[in-house]
This record gives structure tokens, sequence and C-alpha cells, in this order.
């Protein structure tokens, strides 16, 4: 992106850039610093009711990055900053040169700068030559130090090709990375090991199946000695999803994961998921918190709507969250879950709710379902089969209409005519993408948050 002027910003955005800051200064909270400014640029930007733009943001960054030195950057600071100095012309281009020089060598500092080189370029996958990589003289040291965790993050998006042409050594990278305990080092290997689940790579199975447990196991153990809880809570999130139907592929055409209620409207009668045997289900992840949830609500009621007259049961699952938003804003209800139901049932009528909704036991962010942002919808059939998965409430109402009407037909149930929905083509592409699983609740309502960035590039106890 090329560098914009001041005058030519402003007067396409309006945006307040802050020449008169006090420069940034190098050290560990260096992350904490940028992104107060960050957060201040964008609360003052939307006072002024304007919305970021990539040119503001652009500008902010090279404003905020000014004169700081880009070689007094650590590499869990260039790890974490690096999506905003992407942003910074002039920056990105001096961080790349001072990567370039740190490539040089055999060293596992050598080695990842060159990995962050690769990232900071955006190169794609087949443009990288993992060979060189997975053979170079100071991967073993970047192992056992926790320099190798962005390499093993980005070899979790090759094709499977690739990895099968290396499998053997990263079947070695993968069995000295969990064996580490270590929260970053532990995380990474376990992508990979996702990763590794496809037929191409050439492991049978059973084979896969059996990384995939070790990988479950060293998570849960890297969160035992865990000593920041959201890390703890990110490693037990993760154990949870690789043990789970979704992230093992016994999700779709498999007979759906439990799911037990502990609170439903209406007569309360249902139990389990396993009680809307015989009816189509809709399920719609949710929760009060999260803004593009409510703002598909109309799209909900929609298809609501549409099969009120039909074996089909609309059913949105929450969980438990200690916390309620409503028309009288934020209300703790930390250890209240009675409160929080009763809580639910006034905000069914402020919001027009006509469908089911349930608290279940299991965590909204479901890991059998593979939910790791939400709204986040599962279909299923009448014989309680997940027919479909990870689709948005607000778009492809055709396909969803579609997929609906052929399960009532093929259990000799009556479906909608077909003049319901002949013209309906609404994609809900203005809705917002949604949340995702590592805000850990602490959330801003009224928008649409998707950049918490999890590098994994170390823990807090020294990895590097």
């Amino acid at each position: 992106m090329p560098a914009l002027s001041l005058l030519s910003v402003v007067a396409l955005t309006g945006a307040v850039l802050f020449a008169d800051s006090e420069p940034l200064q190098p050290g560990p909270d260096l992350e904490d610093q940028v992104r107060e400014r960050f957060e201040d640029f964008r609360e003052s930007e939307a006072e002024a009711g304007r919305e970021l733009s990539g040119e503001s943001v652009a500008t902010w960054a090279q404003e905020t990055f000014g004169d700081f030195p880009m070689s007094q950057l650590t590499p869990d600071q260039i790890s974490g900053l690096s999506w905003m100095i992407n942003l910074a012309g002039e920056k990105r281009d001096e961080l790349k040169q001072h990567l370039s020089e740190q490539a040089q060598g055999e060293t596992a500092d050598a080695l990842q700068a060159q990995v962050m080189l690769i990232g900071l370029e955006q190169r794609h996958p087949s443009q990288i030559d993992m060979g060189s990589l997975l053979g170079h003289p100071g991967l073993d040291q970047a192992i056992r130090s926790g320099k190798a965790n962005e390499l093993v993050g980005m070899l979790a998006g090759a094709d499977p090709d690739t990895l099968a042409a290396h499998r053997a050594k990263l079947n070695g990278v993968v069995n000295q990375m969990l064996a580490s305990k270590r929260g970053g080092q532990v995380r990474a290997a376990s992508r990979l090991v996702e990763s590794m689940g496809d037929e191409a790579v050439g492991l049978s199975r059973a084979q896969w199946i059996t990384l995939m447990d070790r990988s479950v196991a060293a998570l849960n153990a890297a969160a035992e000695q865990e000593k920041d809880p959201l890390g703890k809570r990110r490693l037990k999130a993760m154990a949870d999803y690789l043990g789970g139907a979704a992230a093992r592929g016994e999700l779709m055409g498999h007979q759906s994961p439990d799911i037990d209620f502990l609170w439903v409207s209406g007569d309360g009668e249902a139990k389990s998921i396993r009680d809307y045997k015989g009816k189509v289900v809709v399920i719609d992840f949710w929760a009060t918190w999260c803004g593009p949830c409510i703002g598909s609500f109309p799209d909900v009621a929609k298809l609501k709507d549409r099969y009120k007259d039909h074996d089909v049961e609309i059913l949105g699952v929450t969980s438990v969250q200690g916390t309620h938003y409503g028309s009288e804003g934020q209300i703790d209800v930390e250890g209240k879950p009675e409160e929080e139901f009763k809580l639910m049932d006034a905000f069914m009528g402020e919001k027009g709710i006509t469908w089911t909704i349930a608290f279940s036991e299991q965590d909204v962010f479901n890991p059998d379902f593979g939910v790791k942002g939400i709204p986040h919808v599962a279909i299923l059939d009448t014989e309680g089969r997940v027919i479909e998965n990870g689709l948005h409430p607000g778009m492809d109402h055709e396909h969803k209409y579609e997929v609906i009407d052929s399960l009532l037909r093929k259990a000799g149930k009556s479906a909608p005519a077909e003049a319901a929905h002949g013209h309906d083509h609404d994609h809900g592409h203005g809705h917002g993408h949604g949340h995702d699983h590592d805000h850990d609740h602490d959330h801003d309502h009224d928008h649409d948050h998707d950049h918490d960035h999890d590098h994994d590039h170390g823990d807090e106890e020294g990895e590097h």
C-alpha cells in the first residue's frame, strides 16, 4: 500500500492522527503501548462517527511507529505487531531489511528470522521451500528454544502433498514439540497434527488418531502448568476441540454429539438434543453479548416463520456466561445461573424471539461441532445425524431451505411450497461474520471483532 499524505487521508477519512503522541518506548510492554494507542484511535473514530478504513489505519500505523527503529523489536514483538507494521509502509520495508540481515547464518535465530520474513511478505505456502526450512541447521535448537513455533504453524497451512513429502521429518518435529509441555510449542505442533489428517499425507487413520490423542494429552499437560489464566483456557479449549467429533472427522453424517440442556424456553420439557429426534433441527449457537448473533435474529425469525407448520425445530443454543446483555446493558450474573435463565425469558420478549432457546451444559463454543466463532449453525436430519455445520444464520438462505426441505421430504414429511422461497436470494452479506473464541468474553457488544492474534510464539516462561 503506497504511503498517503496527511492531507489526503484527512480529506478522505477524517482520521485522527497521533502526531503529538509520545514516541514508542522500547521494552517488554511495547505491544501494550501500541494496542492502547490503537484502542484510543478506534474509540476516537467511533465518537466522531467514522468507520475504520484501510487508509486511516495505515496512516495511524505510520504515525504510531514513526522513528521507532525496527531493529529493537524482539521476535515476540514482531509476531504480535506484524499485522500493524505491514500497514506502515516504510516501517514494513525497514523491518524486512532487518529480518533479511538476521536471516543469514545457521543459527536458530537465523531460521526464526527467515520464517518471520516469509510471514511478513505474506507468501503463499506453495511459494515456500519447506524442504530448505526443515533442513536448516538451526532447526533442532529452534525447536528446543521455542523459536520454531511459527515455522510449524506455517507448515500446518501447507498442502497435503507437501506434508507427505516431508512426513518423516514432521513426525520427529511433532514428537519433540509435544514432549516439551510448553504451551506455545504444544499448540503449534497440535495444529500441524490436525492438518496431517488428510489421506494424501499418507498416515493411516489409526496413526493420525494416535497423534491426535497425544496432542490432546500434551495440551492438557501444558495447561496444568500454565500460570496465565487465559493461556490455560486456550490450551484446554484446543484440547477439547482436538478431542471432539469435528476435528476428528466424526461429525458430518454421524449422530449428533450430546447437547444436554440446563434450561429450555417454553414448556422446558426437552432435556437434550436427542429429544428432538423425528424433527429436522436447526441449531444456532449464540450468546447475548454477540452483536452479529443479535443482528441475525431477523434471519432466524424468517426461518422459524417459514417452517412454523412443519416438523422443524429452530433451536438457539447458548451456555451460562456469567454476564447478560439486554436492554439494561451488561448485568453481572456470575455464579447465578437461575438468574441468567430468568433474564433470558425477558430478553426473548424484548427481541421478539419466537424460536426455542436453550442453555446447554456444554460450552457455546462447542468443540464437538468445531464452534470457534458465533453465530454458528448446524442442521440435523430427523434421525439426529449432522448434515450441515458451520453455516451463518444470515447467509445462504436458499441453501438452507433446500437442505431442510430435502430432509423433510426424505423423511416422508411435508415441506413448504416452492413458491414460498422461489425469489429469496438474500445471502446476508451485510451481516458481521461473528465472534471468535479467544476474546475471553471481554467483548464490545456493538462491534464485530476479529483480531485476536494467537501467534503461538512462545509462553511466558522463557521459551526464547
